[in-house]
């Protein structure tokens, strides 16, 4: 009962007993992992057992030996192991048998006044003694480990792992109310306003979700199930309790918690949250921007925009307070948001006072108090003004009048800029502590430039983007600003790991951190598994440089061209080319599909050898573009595919080409940060200051500490861009790969050395571009002729994870259809199940289109099957439900039982063909979800699809809440319209 809830044997139909037990034969090991015994082999690491899924490797021994000497001493570690070496699955199995062989150690040597002691800690902390027994005493009290990655995606991927191992920790996962709000009303509302509208609903006791948080985390499911955001929200759904409040019951008692890390960065976030970090180790995982994120978590932009709606935002408050229906929710009056407002003006009349260049403005940063107190804010005035902005926005948020779109007030964004200038108002020693941290800080007064591609501006904690107009920036040039902050909290330790942290000396000057402990693996593979080349030249002889002064000459792009031209003939399956920004790709794409009077034009000589595809500029499209970039790769009636993409774009940063999806990278230049972005000029200039004065001081005669130049630091920014896009590629033990670097700078040592530690010894120049093919093709030649050769995996452990996840397509126990891969794909057990599969109906309409192309090269493989031919369609209906998810929300179940009711023969192909209509029809984006929809109808309706398809496409785009609202209308009514076939 603890493991399977009752309200789901009420939802089965128990008309055939022997479908039951047979469904709940197949999917025991998903929803009763704990029953089934696991050995895992145990390693002695600097005396702790490790556990640890197989047999690792010397470098993972390595890793996870500097990780519990990190524990052991309380030293700060700075760890850089390859994309593909395993050291989130180290980190995880070191840090939790570390914690586990601690508690055992003090259990054994436990005294009584060990007890009292903690005892009393436990009361002094919550107000009370708990009653509970040593062991929980002592875990209660030994060190929590707190795991940040950047994304939630990563986080997923990081619980994926610990669902691999031996360990099953408390644990809890925290996410923002925009993941995990399921508030039909709050949901809606976009992230700021949203939190605001829930923390006033709790507050009046009318979310009945948040009601039943304190009875559901009392369940044990929850202290032995590993669950993951979707997890989480899945079980909130299905008991009716706030996610997001039960997470943060759950993070109490979590020996392991895990979090994106903006959340540990950013003060207020984190308060917000209440993270506690004294005595917890701090885990950040795929740390290499972690400078970048201490800069923006400490700065801000404030445009003329911005302001303007934070005045626009007050009067509209004016404006209720005189509206004699109003009723007042708060104690501010219409004079103290008058003065407000006056406050505001003012600052617009100063900032538009300050006389700027062409390169804008730029004072130290204490000058932000100057320039503050001439608008009347100083730091006896910022409380009372801040907590009117505060009521404001409670004011505003209660109204609800246009603001469920919008992602934040303007209003608490300047009241969170105010924040970190003058500090905590609460707590009067921060003022001066912020006083003194000015010297790290520039304050900058520019005119706004019009930007192309949608992007926000850096350091920026407004909605607005600004047009035209004047902004205050006041920006943050030392990362170990944020990080004192972290260091203030007196944690355990702090361990930074990525696969691209070097040079480790000035990531740790950058942080103004101490890592006692640091460590540059080397990579799982064997130097035959990867060809590095630094190609100088192209197939003309001409140097390959995208220096500025080059890119934009025409002769150095159809070069670069020709070049990409011979690496697609000889690289097979997918290749990934990355340019230093957008326009530069741009810029070679359109000139390479000029003809130049030649037969044909460098663009259609690449895409004769490999299918494009291309970086969009706006990341909601990226999904899109990778779903086409794999299939191309797989489709047997190409010879692979070409990812044009950009470093620093969301391709270099995370995603995943492993084996075929990515036999090559080609790094097409060094993407320096641009000298004309103002914060790149003033952070230059801030290192070359900062590295005078200490030089000074060392001719005093004082110890010459170590410094960054600003020429170090910026050639050091294209560098870990160029290691983390070469990331992409060879990700596992058994890939291989080539690593190409097309510019001629990348020969000089200084480039050279500032590559990860492993490359390194691989790198090989060329000078003369046919050496450079003729090795290259060699290389693929002889890997292709013996590849590295997986070693047959034992049979996983079983996964500890949400009976609910694994079960929520699994309801119907019918015989399957084909079509039904579409509500199985995402179950654990489909694949793994030994009972056999049910026999396909030749009369069915509904099949997978594209199963006869599959069964064909099954024929033609002897190593191709049924199995594959499952595998490829579980792969397809993947990607669909995973983009069903998101496009739907919570219409998505409402597809789900469209499509078992056609299957249990409820409804007929007609009725099917109608409700997708009216279900899909409305949004660009639900449309995109119809026509996708096509791969799973079978060639005797496709004409009817095609047709329906063709009226839909042709009708006006709809609002999608009028879209949800007809469909659960549809979903009430029955349907009476029928189409002919």
């Amino acid at each position: 009962e603890q493991r399977l809830s009752r309200d789901f044997f009420r939802d089965i139909e128990l008309g055939n007993a022997l479908q039951v037990i047979s469904f709940v034969c197949s999917c025991w090991p998903s929803v009763w992992p704990l029953h089934v015994a696991t050995t895992m082999p145990t390693f002695q690491i600097s005396g702790v057992p490790v556990d640890f899924p197989f047999q690792p490797y010397q470098c993972q021994l390595i890793y996870m030996e500097k990780v519990i000497n990190s524990l052991q001493q309380r030293k700060n570690a700075l760890l850089e192991s390859p994309t593909g070496t395993g050291k989130t699955l180290c980190l995880l199995c070191a840090t939790l048998a570390w914690r586990d062989h601690r508690v055992k150690e003090q259990l054994r040597t436990f005294t009584e006044s060990d007890f009292n002691r903690l005892s009393e800690k436990e009361e002094a902390k919550n107000g009370f003694a708990p009653d509970i027994s040593r062991e929980a005493l002592v875990r209660r009290n030994t060190p929590r480990i707190i795991y940040a990655s950047r994304t939630h995606s990563q986080l997923t991927q990081v619980i994926k792992e610990l669902k691999a191992t031996k360990y099953s920790p408390r644990m809890a996962v925290l996410g923002s109310r925009s993941q995990t709000c399921i508030h039909p009303r709050v949901s809606k509302a976009a992230s700021g306003v949203q939190s605001q509208m829930c923390r006033q609903m709790v507050s009046a006791h009318r979310c009945s979700f948040h009601k039943k948080v304190d009875d559901v985390k009392k369940d044990p499911f929850f202290a032995t199930t590993t669950l993951d955001i979707e997890d989480l929200v899945a079980e909130g759904r299905d008991r009716a309790a706030c996610p997001y409040y039960l997470a943060q019951e759950l993070k109490h008692d979590a020996e392991i918690l895990f979090l994106p890390y903006n959340y540990l960065i950013d003060t207020s976030s984190r308060k917000a949250l209440g993270v506690d970090l004294h005595e917890s180790i701090l885990i950040f995982d795929e740390a290499h921007n972690l400078e970048s994120i201490c800069d923006s978590s400490t700065s801000f932009d404030l445009s003329g925009a911005d302001l303007g709606s934070c005045i626009t935002e007050l009067q509209k408050c004016v404006d209720l307070l005189s509206t004699p229906s109003y009723k007042p929710i708060t104690d501010v009056d219409s004079e103290q948001l008058l003065q407000a407002k006056a406050v505001l003006l003012k600052l617009e009349t100063v900032i538009a006072a300050v006389t700027i260049g062409s390169d804008g403005h730029t004072r130290p940063g204490e000058y932000i108090f100057e320039l503050l107190g001439n608008a009347g804010i100083n730091s006896s005035s910022v409380r009372p003004l801040t907590e009117v902005f505060v009521d404001a926005v409670k004011m505003l948020v209660d109204d609800q009048q246009g603001l469920l779109q919008q992602k934040v007030t303007a209003l608490q964004a300047l009241k969170d800029a105010l924040n970190l200038v003058f500090g905590d108002t609460s707590d009067p020693s921060m003022g001066e502590t912020r006083a003194l941290l000015a010297k790290y800080y520039r304050v900058h007064v520019h005119e706004e430039r019009e930007r192309s591609g949608g992007h926000r501006r850096g350091g920026s904690r407004f909605q607005q983007e600004a047009s035209g107009g004047r902004i205050l920036s006041y920006w943050c040039f030392n990362a170990g600003v944020a990080m004192a902050t972290l260091h203030g909290c007196d944690p355990w330790n702090i361990i930074l790991t990525s696969g691209t942290l070097s040079p480790l000396d000035s990531f740790a000057f950058e942080l103004q951190t101490t890592f006692d402990v640091r460590l540059e693996n080397p990579h799982v593979i064997d130097g035959k598994q990867v060809w590095v080349g630094i190609v100088t030249k192209g197939p003309s002889n001409h140097a390959l440089s995208s220096a500025y002064q080059h890119r934009t000459n025409a002769n150095f792009k159809t070069e670069l061209g020709n070049t990409l031209v011979n690496f697609a003939r000889m690289v097979p399956d997918g290749l990934l080319v990355f340019f230093p920004s957008y326009s530069v790709m741009e810029a070679s794409i359109t000139e390479w599909k000029k003809t130049n009077g030649k037969s044909s034009s460098v663009w259609e000589r690449i895409t004769k050898y490999k299918r494009p595809v291309v970086e969009p500029r706006e990341g909601a499209q990226l999904n899109v573009a990778m779903e086409d970039f794999y299939a191309k790769v797989k489709d047997t009636r190409n010879t692979g595919a070409v990812f044009f993409a950009v470093c620093r774009g969301k391709v270099s940063e995370g995603l995943d080409f492993a084996h075929q999806n990515g036999r090559a990278v080609v790094i097409t230049g060094l993407p320096f940060p641009s000298l004309v972005d103002p914060k790149v000029k003033l952070k230059r200039e801030y290192l070359d200051d900062h590295a005078r004065a200490q030089r000074q001081q060392g001719a005093a005669g004082a110890m010459r500490p170590k410094v960054l130049q600003g020429s170090e630091w910026y050639t050091q920014q294209a560098s870990r861009v160029v290691n983390q896009a070469i990331g992409r590629v060879i990700r596992s033990r058994f890939d291989y790969g080539a690593i190409i670097l097309c510019d001629e700078r990348f020969q000089y040592s200084s480039n050279r050395s500032q590559l990860s530690a492993w490359l390194r010894p691989h790198a090989q120049v060329y000078d003369n571009f046919g050496q450079a093919s003729i090795s290259l093709s060699r290389f693929f030649k002889r890997i292709q002729a013996d590849p590295p050769k997986m070693p047959e995996q034992p049979e996983s452990p079983p996964r500890r994870t949400s009976p609910h996840r694994s079960l929520l397509h699994a309801r119907s126990l019918g015989p399957k259809r084909p079509h039904q891969v579409l509500e199985s794909a995402t179950s654990s057990t489909s694949s793994q199940s030994k009972k056999p599969k049910a026999k396909l109906p030749s009369s069915s309409p509904f099949e997978y289109k594209g199963r006869s192309n599959v069964n064909k090269v099954a024929k033609s493989s002897p190593q191709c099957g049924e199995n594959e031919a499952n595998s490829q369609q579980a792969e397809l209906a993947k990607h669909y439900i995973a983009r069903a998810k998101v496009i739907l929300g919570k219409d998505y179940k409402q597809l789900t039982a469209l499509v078992k009711d056609y299957r249990t023969q409820r409804i007929s192909s007609e009725v099917l063909l109608v409700r997708l209509r009216e279900m899909l029809r409305g949004t660009a984006k639900r449309r995109s979800l119809l026509e996708g929809f096509s791969e799973f109808v079978s060639p005797g309706m496709m004409d009817a699809f095609k047709r329906m398809v063709e009226d839909v496409l042709s009708q006006p785009l709809q609002d999608d809440a009028n879209v949800s609202a007809r469909a659960h209308a549809l979903e009430r009514a029955p349907t009476r319209r029928t189409y002919s076939f």
